[in-house]
């Protein structure tokens, strides 16, 4: 009798907690947004149809008192296993596997592609870099010819080529190959990542 007078009085105390100020749904709708069941799995677990859960969610009808109980154990159950460290294996579906050999293809793809434009803006660099320094040279060269020779014909000459040499440096001034740099800068990044990206997958 007394195990009856108990079991009565913790029904009423779980009907009266979900009845106050329509906290019975908002409680489901707040467990519900933080652990993504749905209103099937809901019900599912609290063995009733999924439109009884819908009811009591929209407020037309409360949940039987077996359900309310379930659902405070659930959440109980929740909160226990947010706190602990327990860590189960989540296993891995033949299509999880298939995603899982296209993720690594995918990734080996990018370190190639990434490996390959590191290589191409390396090398570009370096050509300008060598290019510039060669013209840097021989524009200062020309400059200093023309200071040699007085001759106009000589002179003219040597400034159409001055011109000319400077015109050829904007091609490859220091300016585009900061832009170079900085590609090539993220290229690095790239591949970098995707090779993180492909030995978290080993």
């Amino acid at each position: 009798m007394h195990q009856a007078l108990y079991k009565s009085i913790q029904l009423k105390s779980v009907r009266t907690a979900f009845s106050r100020a329509g906290i019975k749904n908002r409680m489901m709708k707040q467990f519900m947004k933080e652990t993504g069941f749905t209103i099937r799995e809901l019900a599912g677990l609290f063995g009733v149809s999924h439109s009884v859960v819908g009811h009591h969610l929209k407020g037309n009808r409360s949940l039987p008192t077996a359900a309310l109980i379930q659902f405070t154990q659930l959440q109980g159950d929740w909160q226990a296993f947010c706190k602990s460290d327990c860590k189960e294996a989540i296993p891995v579906t033949h299509a999880r596997s298939k995603i899982r050999q296209q993720a690594a293809r995918f990734w080996k793809q990018e370190v190639a592609t990434a490996s390959f434009e590191v290589a191409r803006l390396s090398r570009l660099l370096e050509q300008q870099q060598q290019r510039y320094r060669k013209l840097e040279a021989k524009l200062r060269f020309i400059i200093l010819q023309r200071k040699i020779y007085t001759d106009k014909g000589r002179t003219l000459f040597l400034k159409i080529r001055e011109d000319a040499v400077l015109q050829s440096m904007n091609n490859c001034c220091p300016e585009k190959q900061a832009i170079l740099q900085y590609r090539l800068e993220l290229a690095k990044q790239r591949e970098q990542l995707a090779i993180a990206m492909t030995n978290s997958l080993q």
